[in-house]
């Protein structure tokens, strides 16, 4: 059942790896701008504000992340209790 308030739907931003969403929800979107601010978002922040932007209004390339790549990533992000999200 969907967690309240979420009409029905929902989406994480991970810091961490996340296998216990694994197979359960899709990936998709990517940080353009900011990403200094996303690190920085705890658990139960609010979100104010958010915008869109469509695949056709900006240069698109999609970026596969390897595994070299969430390693180097890691030590320079917050750590987050998944025991509250599962």
């Amino acid at each position: 059942t969907p967690a309240p308030n979420t009409g029905g739907s929902q989406f994480f931003l991970t810091h961490l790896p996340t296998p216990h969403l694994d197979g359960r929800h899709t990936v998709f979107g990517r940080i353009t701008d900011g990403l200094d601010n996303a690190r920085n978002i705890e658990q139960n922040d609010e979100i104010i504000s958010v915008m869109v932007i469509r695949k056709r209004d900006h240069e698109y390339t999609p970026i596969k992340v390897g595994e070299s790549q969430v390693e180097e990533s890691i030590p320079r992000l917050k750590p987050t209790l998944n025991s509250d999200m599962e």
